[in-house]
């Protein structure tokens, strides 16, 4: 079972041994650049400070987005990028029985289930509630972060 990046890097790892895995879950795999990604940061930070509506210094600043582009800008990029992650998957040597990617119903700007599932011949795709960070959860020192409930539903 991998979520996010993990899911991307478990996929990978089937893509080079195709039968590394007798069964792979691919809870809302990540196949964005580094510059989507940061978004995904972003939105950590909004939840672990209390969420939109808290005051922030320099608000209305995209932040995702600086980071995103000081990433490009420095040249950092996930490898493999997301094209050469479809063509792999794509060219899988054998069906994918035993392959489901779970989408989030509230997930649409980091999983990749919806390109990378109906590539893989024989993968199914099912969904859930929630949005990408639905099976996380995190609780330390007074930070609640994700949704308890959405964890045991994933589970």
């Amino acid at each position: 079972i991998g979520h996010s990046l993990g899911a991307k890097l478990l996929l990978l790892i089937a893509c080079d041994d195709a039968d590394a895995y007798e069964k792979l879950v691919l809870l809302a795999p990540n196949n964005s650049g580094v510059a989507d990604s940061a978004r995904l940061l972003e939105r950590l930070v909004d939840a672990a400070g209390g969420g939109a509506g808290e005051k922030r210094p320099a608000e209305g600043i995209d932040w995702g987005g600086v980071l995103g582009a000081a990433f490009s800008m420095a040249g950092l990029e996930v490898t493999p990028p997301p094209a050469e992650t479809l063509e792999r998957v794509a060219r899988l040597r054998r069906p994918a029985r035993g392959v489901t990617f779970v989408r989030f119903e509230d997930d649409d700007d980091l999983d990749a289930a919806a390109s990378l599932g109906p590539v893989m011949s024989g993968a199914s795709i099912d969904w859930l509630d929630g949005g990408h960070l639905a099976p996380v959860f995190v609780e330390a020192g007074g930070l609640r972060l994700g949704e308890e409930n959405l964890v045991d539903g994933v589970a």
